[in-house]
């Protein structure tokens, strides 16, 4: 029999393009599919878009609760996926009708905890697609090297949890699920999951359309605050994650909290001085992560009066007698 894949689809007020979403999923060259739509408190037409398109899509299962937002919908969706691959779909934007059997090759080639496929990005009412890669090599590679990889891009489009297939039996062995009631859960979910994988495979296609709308959850400017208090939350849950791992995964761990901070602290000061305390507060009791800190970002944001003046009086009163004697005094004598 063939590979059952679950695709999980979280639906909320998406009436304007859910219909898209679905055709692409059910354009897909691989068939043996069931879509997990989640209808998670629409108030919209939403549910009555989905009863309509289930009439004529038997591989459509419809799941209706209150609203418990994006993690709650998909940690509802790993509960009634019985596929052997599971794959995320937000229900505004569409997929690639490969992405299904790329995922598939890959996981009856290789013994893959994950795979790794680009996206491309789309404004809304537009069908311009901008190709987006994560500039990883293709191929099979151990899950903490790619997780070192992709830190080490000046990108974050490696973290929505969207952009990746996962063996359905290594979520459930690792008992991975999304942290509810907070913003940019991938934020915590794809950092966990890329400790506790072993190996991911990683495709060069674009194989996922991400549409970028006004009003999304992922609006950053609409949601600081809580965007920011969340980002906080994230990073003391994956500081406190990474005392239980092996040296090379912890190390990673703490490297990504250090550039969660800096984002926090940076976007944070002028606006939200409460925050800004807090975090400086909070890093500055994580001794490891703050070793990580550069040192102009350091001096800017987390340096005491004590160490400035210190910094000051060492820099140009203790020294410049050694520099005196090094390039004056001491190249007379060489003469």
């Amino acid at each position: 029999m063939d590979t059952l894949v679950s695709v999980i689809v979280p639906v909320y007020n998406v009436e304007a393009y859910l219909l898209d979403c679905l055709n692409s999923i059910f354009a897909q060259d691989y068939t043996t599919i069931e879509v997990i739509a989640i209808n998670d408190g629409s108030t919209d037409s939403s549910l009555k878009l989905l009863d309509e398109y289930a009439l004529h899509e038997s591989r459509l299962r419809i799941i209706t609760q209150e609203n418990k937002g994006l993690s709650g919908a998909r940690n509802t969706g790993l509960d009634y996926a019985s596929g052997e691959i599971i794959v995320f779909v937000d229900s505004d934007d569409t997929i690639a009708s490969s992405l299904v059997s790329r995922c598939i090759n890959c996981f009856k080639s290789s013994n893959i905890d994950m795979v790794s496929f680009n996206h491309g990005v789309f404004l809304d009412n537009t069908s311009a697609l901008k190709p987006l890669t994560k500039q990883v090599e293709e191929g099979v590679l151990q899950a903490h090297d790619y997780f070192k990889k992709v830190q080490q891009l000046e990108t974050n489009t490696w973290i929505p949890s969207c952009f990746y297939g996962y063996k359905s039996s290594f979520l459930k062995n690792s008992n991975i699920r999304f942290c509810e009631g907070i913003i940019h859960e991938d934020v915590l979910f794809t950092p966990t999951v890329l400790t506790y994988a072993n190996t991911i495979q990683v495709l060069p296609d674009v194989l996922y359309n991400y549409r970028k709308r006004e009003g999304s959850i992922t609006d950053y400017n609409a949601n600081t605050k809580k965007s920011l208090k969340d980002h906080l939350l994230i990073i003391n849950t994956l500081h406190d994650f990474s005392k239980k791992q092996i040296e090379v995964k912890k190390q990673l761990l703490v490297n990504f909290t250090a550039l969660r901070y800096v984002f926090v602290i940076e976007h944070s000061q002028t606006i939200l001085p409460n925050i800004y305390r807090q975090a400086i507060v909070s890093l500055k009791k994580k001794k490891q992560v703050l070793k990580l800190i550069q040192e102009d970002f350091y001096h800017k944001h987390l340096e005491t009066e004590t160490g400035y003046m210190f910094r000051i009086l060492n820099g140009y009163i203790f020294k410049w007698p050694r520099r005196i004697y090094k390039y004056q005094i001491k190249s007379l004598f060489s003469k």
